[in-house]
């Protein structure tokens, strides 16, 4: 699960601390793939640096709200969105490539549900809601999810794992993504009855006597349940590669099976997340620029630490 693992936990604990080396250290563990996909984004690469300081002046000012529901990274990426979208009200902006073709039901393709991980005043998501009882089956269906993508990942079934993607990362139609897999349409339906079947039943086994399916039940249609797994997918992101992973993809060393995976994820599922810590890993070798950038944040940013 996309959480805080206990070096995050220990690096954030320190943080919070107000010590400056350790915010030294998050700074330059983070802000190469930011201002990547802040690039990404803004052609003006000084409001991109500038948006990314802003960033980190926000992470530091929004951790007392920061429960943990998702890792650091991702929490960055969610702040980061939330100031392009500002900059760049009235322009699209897309979470994924392929949403550029298949459409996006969003305010500028971002779920509200990544907005109010950090920024409850930006919209109500089931997800982010205090409610107790919905809480716990937000967080029954996301375990249940990444035990679901996981056992792909063990066999490795690659298929299986594009098909949840493209079904509950993109919301693709099931017609559109047979035609992408060029697999038929009615196995492509199967598969999506199978999951949320499986899912619905692992939720309820986790939630335990507690889950009461007369109380708003979040399984109530198909359509609020893919609304459900997607704004888990974008917040929890269980299925992106690991960046150890996509250094590897990078200089050529993956499996084939893992590069074509990772080559889909990246260019055909188009994961913006994914692509930035690319980018990152690929614009390494330009130290000069990564320390300026670096020492500036840091200038701008410090005041901000034990406040």
């Amino acid at each position: 699960m996309n959480r805080l693992n206990k070096a995050d936990q220990l690096l954030l604990q320190q943080v919070q601390a107000g010590d400056e080396r350790a915010w030294s250290d998050f700074v330059q563990r983070y802000h190469g793939r930011l201002l990547a996909f802040a690039r990404q984004r803004l052609r003006d690469h000084t409001a991109a640096e500038d948006v990314v300081q802003d960033t980190f002046i926000s992470c530091l000012t929004g951790l007392t709200r920061f429960r943990g529901e998702c890792g650091l990274e991702t929490f960055l990426f969610v702040i980061l969105r939330r100031k392009i979208i500002d900059q760049m009200r009235g322009k699209k902006i897309h979470f994924c490539r392929l949403e550029d073709t298949l459409g996006s039901d969003t305010e500028d393709g971002l779920t509200l549900a990544a907005i109010a991980a950090v920024d409850p005043v930006v919209g109500a998501s089931w997800y982010a809601k205090d409610n107790e009882r919905q809480s716990r089956q937000a967080q029954a269906i996301t375990t249940a999810l990444v035990e679901l993508i996981d056992e792909f990942k063990a066999t490795p079934d690659f298929r299986s794992i594009k098909l949840t993607e493209l079904l509950f990362y993109c919301g693709a139609s099931p017609k559109d993504i047979a035609a992408m897999l060029d697999i038929p349409e009615p196995t492509v339906r199967s598969f999506k009855h199978r999951c949320v079947k499986r899912l619905k039943s692992r939720t309820q086994q986790l939630v335990g006597p507690d889950y009461n399916q007369t109380e708003a039940d979040l399984w109530r249609t198909e359509d609020n349940a893919d609304s459900i797994l997607r704004d888990i997918w974008q917040t929890q992101r269980p299925s992106c590669p690991k960046r150890s992973t996509l250094g590897a993809y990078v200089l050529g060393t993956l499996d084939p099976e893992w590069h074509d995976y990772v080559d889909f994820h990246l260019n055909h599922l188009g994961c913006v997340f994914c692509n930035a810590n690319v980018d990152d890993i690929r614009n390494a070798t330009d130290a000069a620029e990564c320390e300026q950038i670096h020492e500036r944040i840091l200038k701008s940013t410090i005041g901000f630490l034990n406040k």
